[in-house]
């Protein structure tokens, strides 16, 4: 019994130490990445911006700041598919890129996205997903972190 115990605690150890190094993490039912932010890319998602970190406690504070702004696209969502998606099984995954402005002001990017099949097309680790339809099932939103507020939303089109 001893040996059980033991063996349960170093497996529990392991898996706090791999998910504190992860850039994966759950909120709710739903899964987030962290990508790092590239200022290469064609089009970055911020401008004149340097790449940063991005802690789970600075994502549960993200998250308070914009949760009614994601509550009111969900509920514009289920209303349009008239609530076709079973609350206890939908989810909205996402992907968080942090970045630092010229003044030193943490700007969080984040992607929702309803569609679990997006992981057979991307990497949701490494990649950031592109689309450009699909409704409220795709949708971005752009807060400065050190102001606590919404600078940026916007959602897929009806294509």
């Amino acid at each position: 019994m001893r040996k059980l115990i033991f063996v349960f605690l170093i497996l529990a150890v392991s898996c706090k130490s791999l998910r504190k190094n992860s850039n994966v993490g759950i909120i709710g039912n739903s899964e987030y990445y962290i990508l790092e932010f590239n200022p290469n890319e064609t089009y970055p998602l911020f401008v004149d911006a340097e790449p940063t970190t991005l802690s789970h406690e600075e994502i549960i504070f993200v998250e308070n700041v914009i949760k009614g702004r994601v509550e009111k696209t969900i509920s514009e969502w289920r209303s349009a598919t008239k609530n076709e998606y079973d609350e206890n099984k939908y989810q909205y995954d996402r992907q968080y890129v942090a970045a630092l402005n010229e003044e030193g002001e943490k700007l969080i990017w984040i992607n929702f996205f309803c569609n679990n099949d997006l992981g057979e097309i991307y990497d949701l680790r490494r990649e950031r997903t592109n689309t450009s339809d699909g409704g409220r099932c795709y949708f971005e939103i752009k807060v400065n972190l050190t102001n606590k507020e919404i600078i940026g939303y916007k959602y897929g089109g009806l294509g």
